[in-house]
């Protein structure tokens, strides 16, 4: 979401001002994020940096809604909140008239990021959890919906543009249109209808709001141009904790829904995401959640340590030490290279369709299996569809 409001804020400024590199400018826009510490000290410490080159320093995005008195003590000059993206030439330049209406994501201008075939999309923002460790919940606040005719001519916008990956992003797109009748496979219905040989990847989904919609999310998913691939993240392998969390679904949940999608889907690729050291997490809990990770096997794991966020319920426990922490989410790295090069070592020598995507390194070129598999490819073009036959493979990628 932050990627894409990016490109929002980088299509605003440049209605007026000139966006050169960093060393070159007299002002900095920064997006910022709040999910956790160690990413906040960071970007206070370097609006500080900036401030002391003597740049004009604006900030962006939820840590000027979640901690705005902390940004402005590090120097910032003025701050817009994710709800306010169109004040920021206003914010720049005070000669700027404000605009009356807040757009939706899809109305503004974009400058999207070069040499990528990758076009990113905001369904909704904001969400319906509770969780009790969630900064951005208090930043974006609840659930806003963008409507289906905006998304849509988006998505054929970009088509047209020559973007070839689709990104639909929200907080929780699993929770799109809820309460209402056009729900997420509706709007997948109508965005895989549109013309043009492109695929969808459909962003993360909290599995309390896919269960209601999980039989008509599985056959929207059976089109070729929807990515066999879900973002469902868990965060715990222990029932106790996930209640704790306020996550709203049992670990029993999140096994039927990855069972229902892989039972219809010969390949089909599931991302999790872990925190580890959470407060209520003890060893039997921990050991529980690697058990769960060992079971599923997913293709990939986002793993992160559990940070204490001013104002939520999580920060008034008692935390674990940090050493527990760090041992855990190393226990947890270390399973998830193993798993994940047996999961890739298992198409060597297989022929798999990719897209290309972007640059890679060393003269290189990444690419993604119609399962979301990355894949580093030689030779082709960005955004071309290619055969490929992988050689090698690695914990996170394979190699053609």
């Amino acid at each position: 979401m932050n990627q894409g409001d990016t490109e929002i804020l980088k299509g605003l400024v440049a209605q007026r001002h000139r966006i050169c590199a960093i060393e070159e400018s007299d002002t900095v826009v920064i997006n910022s994020c709040a999910v956790l510490g160690f990413t906040e000290r960071k970007i206070l410490k370097k609006i500080m940096e900036f401030r002391a080159q003597g740049k004009k320093v604006l900030v962006a995005g939820c840590l000027s809604a979640y901690a705005p008195e902390k940004v402005i003590e590090a120097g910032a000059d003025s701050i817009i909140t994710p709800h306010e993206l169109s004040l920021v030439n206003h914010r720049l330049d005070s000669s700027e008239i404000i605009e009356n209406r807040e757009k939706t994501r899809n109305e503004y201008p974009k400058i999207r990021y070069e040499g990528s075939s990758i076009a990113i999309i905001p369904i909704a923002e904001g969400c319906l959890g509770r969780c009790s460790y969630c900064a951005t919940r208090l930043a974006r606040g609840r659930l806003r919906s963008f409507p289906q005719e905006t998304i849509v001519s988006e998505v054929s916008e970009a088509i047209a543009q020559g973007y070839r990956e689709i990104q639909l992003t929200a907080q929780d797109t699993g929770v799109y249109g809820y309460g209402g009748r056009d729900r997420l496979p509706q709007l997948l219905h109508k965005v895989v209808n549109l013309d043009g040989d492109f695929r969808v990847r459909v962003g993360m989904m909290n599995p309390t709001f896919v269960l209601k919609i999980l039989d008509e999310l599985v056959e929207i998913y059976k089109n070729r141009k929807i990515y066999k691939f879900l973002h469902l993240p868990v965060q715990s392998g222990d029932n106790t904790v996930l209640k704790h969390m306020r996550r709203g679904y049992s670990v029993e949940d999140f096994r039927e829904i990855v069972r229902t999608f892989r039972d219809n889907f010969r390949r089909f690729s599931i991302s999790t995401d872990i925190i580890a050291g959470y407060p209520v997490e003890n060893s039997a809990s921990f050991e529980a959640t690697l058990n769960m990770i060992e079971e599923i096997k997913p293709e990939i794991i986002n793993i992160t340590r559990f940070s204490p966020r001013e104002g939520t319920e999580a920060a008034d426990l008692e935390d674990i030490h940090d050493y527990i922490k760090k041992e855990r989410s190393r226990r947890l790295s270390e399973m998830m290279k193993r798993i994940g090069y047996e999961n890739n070592k298992r198409f060597i020598g297989k022929r798999l369709k990719v897209l290309i995507t972007k640059p890679g390194k060393n003269n290189t070129l990444l690419a993604r299996s119609d399962f979301y598999n990355l894949v580093v490819v030689k030779e082709g073009k960005i955004g071309e569809f290619r055969e490929i036959t992988v050689k090698t493979a690695k914990s996170t990628y394979m190699i053609a």
